[in-house]
Formats: structure tokens, C-alpha cells, sequence
């Protein structure tokens, strides 16, 4: 490996767990120097593809432009040496993309074996199984990935994520909170706090917590969720606000229909959630996934609900 390359990827590597739209890019941006510094470094392609699928998997690009860009990255990177972790990590993304359960679990466990000692590995698997339902298997799993890297902020934080999924908010909140102490304007961690603090209906805190998340990065779902959670505490004019505005802005930007849907969800508006939640599944819109979230729980009698789920293969549980 071109000692230079490898540098860059360590590089993208850091900016893209910064996770901001900006940082993402920047990473790309690494990634790409060290393929054309080394055009056979499949690790390179590997790191390349799980950027772009977060610029598409937060609106930054193109859905559809970012989700190619990174299977064909993929791809590469396992035509030039099968054996990467990352690799087959990024592509059980693209399968879930695919909403293709099977070979996301296939990928998921073949990395796995490939280095059963890779913090990153150990939490995608975890990933998996959470989003499938299998929530003790998933929290077991996560915390093996918690042994082998216990002070990553990115951990943490999205250990608070498989909880909240798992309905252990209490549990979520420790780790979000745990996050936090790590880095105190992490988006990530500051929106699944918000969503565990709703649960126990801790609403002003729940919006203080997305308000700072919206101040710390410019994704788009971030606003979306403030605006679902100014409903929920009463605030009808700011949500129907942020309504107006991710609807002013789509018109430049990817906006996702799913959180277009979100704020029409905080407002009680069902028939606008469900002609928007649609959109998304014509679309294929990777965070549909959030469904079988909690903050979705009240839809779960909805015929439109459990039909949706059923397209797109997901648990009930």
C-alpha cells in the first residue's frame, strides 16, 4: 500500500466519523486521493463507499447518485481483495438498501468472521439485528463492540440508538448521555437522547436536546424531528414552520419525503404521513427502516402502517 494513501484514508477516516455534511464530504475527498495515489487499495474503495451511502443516507447528495456511487465502490473494493472487512460491511448496507435481509445478514456475518475483533464489524451486526427485531442479540452483541472500543463517541451514541429500539429507555439515555460527556455537540447522540427523553415524556427536554442538534449540524432529518417534537410539546406554529420550510428547501436540496412525513406525524396529520411515508417507499428511502422505531409506535393498529412494514420486509417486534 502506498504509505501516502494509506495516510489519506486515515484521514477520510476521521472526518467521516465527524459525521456533518461537511465532514462527509471532506472525507470523500480523502478517500479519493488515496484511489488515485493507489488505484488497487481496496480499503480505499471500501471507506469510499460507506461515505457516500451517509451523504445519501442524510440527504447531503442525491439519494439515488450517492446509494450507485457507493455499491460500485464496493463492488471494487471486493473484486480487488475479498477479504475486507469494510467492504462487506458496506455492502450489507446496500443490501438493507436493497431491502435484501438475507444477503445483509450474510455480509454482516461474513465480516464478522473476517475479524471477529472489529469494534465497527461487531456493531453493524448489532445493527442488523436491532433494526430486524432480535433486540437481545443485538444489545449482547453491542456490547461486545463496547469492549473493544469503549470510548468512541460514535459507539456510544448509537449504543443508545439499539436500546431505544430495544424500548429500555432509561438504559438509552445512560449511553446517550455517556456519549455526550465524550463530545457534548454530537448530533447523533443528541437526537436518540431526544428521542429516548420523548418516550418518557420529557418533551421540553426532548426539543432543548434536537435544538442543539439542529445548532451543531445541518442535516435536514434533524430539523425534521425538532419540528415533530415542537408538536408534540404544543408548539403547532413552530412545527407547521419547519413544515414550511423543509418544503421551501426541497426545492433545492434532497429532502427526504420520510421526514417531510415525520413533522406530518407530530401534527396528527395520518393521511399526509401516509401519502408521504409512500413517497419514501416509491422512492426507496433507506431510513424507512425507522418505522418499527418507537416514536412510530402510535401507527402500529394503522392497516397502512403494518402494510408498509410488510413490503419492506421488516419485524413487527
Amino acid at each position: 500500500v502506498h504509505p501516502q494513501a494509506y495516510e489519506a484514508c486515515l484521514k477520510g477516516n476521521y472526518f467521516r466519523d465527524k459525521a456533518t455534511p461537511a465532514d462527509l464530504q471532506k472525507s470523500t475527498e480523502f478517500f479519493l486521493q488515496a484511489i488515485s495515489l493507489d488505484p488497487a487499495y481496496a480499503q480505499a474503495y471500501a471507506d469510499l463507499s460507506e461515505s457516500y451511502f451517509y451523504l445519501g443516507l442524510f440527504g447531503v447528495a442525491p439519494c439515488s447518485e450517492a446509494f450507485t456511487k457507493a455499491r460500485a465502490n464496493a463492488l471494487r473494493a471486493l473484486e480487488l481483495d475479498e477479504t475486507v472487512v469494510a467492504a462487506h460491511n458496506a455492502l450489507a448496507a446496500i443490501h438493507i438498501l436493497d431491502w435484501d435481509w438475507a444477503a445483509a445478514e450474510a455480509a454482516c456475518s461474513r465480516a464478522a468472521k473476517l475479524n471477529p475483533g472489529d469494534a465497527r464489524t461487531r456493531a453493524n451486526f448489532a445493527d442488523y439485528m436491532s433494526i430486524r427485531g432480535r433486540h437481545d442479540e443485538a444489545i449482547e452483541e453491542y456490547r461486545r463492540a463496547l469492549e473493544l472500543d469503549p470510548i468512541s463517541r460514535v459507539r456510544l451514541g448509537h449504543f443508545g440508538l439499539i436500546l431505544y429500539r430495544a424500548r429500555r429507555y432509561e438504559e438509552s439515555i445512560c449511553q446517550c448521555l455517556n456519549a455526550l460527556e465524550i463530545d457534548p455537540t454530537y448530533a447523533n447522540a443528541l437526537w436518540f437522547l431526544a428521542l429516548a427523553l420523548e418516550q418518557k415524556g420529557r418533551l421540553t427536554e426532548s426539543v432543548a436536546k434536537l435544538e442543539k442538534a439542529v445548532s451543531q449540524s445541518e442535516g435536514l432529518h434533524y430539523r425534521a424531528l425538532l419540528g415533530r417534537a415542537y408538536a408534540l410539546a404544543g408548539d403547532r406554529a413552530r412545527a407547521e414552520n419547519t413544515l414550511y420550510e423543509l418544503k421551501r428547501v426541497s426545492q433545492s436540496k434532497c429532502v427526504s419525503p420520510l421526514d417531510i412525513a415525520v413533522v406530518y406525524h407530530g401534527l396528527g396529520d395520518l393521511t399526509s404521513t401516509f401519502e408521504w411515508l409512500e413517497e419514501a417507499y416509491r422512492q426507496r428511502v433507506f431510513r424507512l427502516i425507522e418505522l418499527t422505531l418507537p416514536m412510530f409506535d402510535s401507527l402500529r393498529f394503522d392497516p397502512r402502517w403494518q402494510e408498509l412494514v410488510r413490503r419492506i420486509g421488516l419485524s413487527e417486534s
